[in-house]
């Protein structure tokens, strides 16, 4: 019995997954056909622009990454003593937070938040923003494996490139 409670999740969660990156794909389709910006890496700023938010750089305790505020004209304030790829994955983060909760006008995301179940999930939804497994694939490829080349050109950190290559 347990064992097919066992493979029945992960079944589920394979799906769950593969849906989730195909909404990330579509995201970035869309950016692409609509902007015909086909640079790498992924304007994720650009993405949120196409959502309706507008994702700005700003000063922000230290140990804050984040906000999400939901009101009339949506925004993201980003960390702006963060380095450019913790910023371009909080943005991808905080869109995952937009695209897949919902948030409700008048609410506020911080970041960080508490550990949860949504938040991988919504880690999952940045990561697959920022690295779509086809285009990472053909930059490790083209960086003759060079996982710091790799990571440079897709903007994100050789540990978060590690995790994908692999998932």
């Amino acid at each position: 019995m347990e064992t097919w409670r066992t493979v029945k999740k992960a079944r589920s969660s394979k799906i769950l997954m593969e849906k989730l990156e195909d909404r990330t794909r579509q995201l970035i389709e869309d950016y692409w056909y609509t902007y015909q910006d086909f640079t790498i890496p992924i304007n994720i700023y650009g993405i949120a622009a196409m959502l309706g938010i507008k994702a700005i750089d700003v000063s922000m305790p230290m140990g804050q990454d984040g906000e999400l505020l939901m009101f009339s004209k949506p925004q993201i304030y980003v960390n702006s003593s963060h380095s450019s790829m913790r910023r371009r994955y909080t943005v991808a983060h905080l869109l995952g937070h937009f695209v897949l909760t919902k948030p409700n006008h008048g609410d506020v995301v911080i970041e960080p938040h508490v550990k949860s179940d949504s938040n991988d999930l919504i880690n999952r939804f940045a990561a697959y923003l920022l690295m779509p497994k086809d285009i990472t694939v053909m930059q490790y490829i083209a960086t003759n494996y060079d996982l710091h080349e790799a990571a440079n050109s897709l903007g994100v950190s050789i540990e978060a490139l590690r995790i994908r290559l692999t998932n």
